[in-house]
């Protein structure tokens, strides 16, 4: 019925807009990166990374959360993150505070591990100058942790979440094949990207040799 068609979409939406939203953005005129269930704009400062332009761009155009933290970052990178977060997931943000013991100043506010707050908590996608951020939007941990951590990982229905990890599991290996009979890895950068629009069904995307992002519509089975 409607009603549940509705509830499906919308919780598929929550599980897959980012990598749908940002895929093939990863050029040096606009580079897009998900972190920890938000989408960072690094376009200005991609040219400037400590390390390589095409590290960044191979990572760009999807979630990067797991080579973000297998890097390391200090707690500097991680501050230099938060002025380019573009859009805020609210339901990957740690809402609930406590302060610090014997002070009541909001700038030493330190985060409280456990459950989500409710007080002035938004569960879907803010701006991050939105005003239900103001006291927290500049706290390293509110946004992303404050040290190498498992990705943080929005709520909603395990089956949903399954379905899709075991059809991305399925697309990435005939993706595989696809990149070996059609391609070849040296037609390519890095590896072919299997993402879920919410609309269409699965597509993949690469990066050719000229850094142009590349979608390709998997052959029907």
């Amino acid at each position: 019925n409607m009603k549940s068609s509705m509830k499906e979409f919308y919780f598929t939406f929550a599980e897959t807009w980012l990598n749908y939203t940002i895929a093939g953005c990863n050029s040096t005129e606009k580079c897009l990166i998900g972190l920890h269930g938000h989408v960072f704009d690094i376009s200005n400062f991609v040219e400037h990374h400590p390390g390589s332009t095409e590290t960044l761009l191979l990572q760009a155009g999807r979630d990067a959360t797991v080579f973000f933290e297998s890097m390391g970052h200090s707690l500097g990178a991680r501050k230099l993150a938060l002025e380019m977060c573009a859009v805020v997931n609210g339901q990957c943000c740690r809402w609930q505070f406590a302060s610090e013991e014997g002070s009541n100043n909001v700038a030493s506010y330190q985060l409280r591990p456990g459950p989500l707050g409710p007080l002035f908590a938004t569960w879907g996608l803010i701006k991050p100058r939105c005003r239900s951020l103001d006291i927290k939007r500049n706290i390293v941990g509110f946004f992303t942790p404050r040290k190498r951590s498992s990705p943080r990982f929005q709520g909603g229905l395990y089956r949903i979440r399954e379905r899709i990890r075991r059809g991305e599991e399925i697309q990435l290996a005939d993706a595989a094949r696809y990149v070996e009979e059609s391609i070849g890895q040296n037609g390519m950068f890095g590896g072919i990207q299997v993402y879920y629009d919410p609309f269409c069904g699965w597509r993949w995307w690469y990066t050719d040799r000229d850094f142009n992002a590349v979608f390709a519509t998997p052959p029907r089975s």
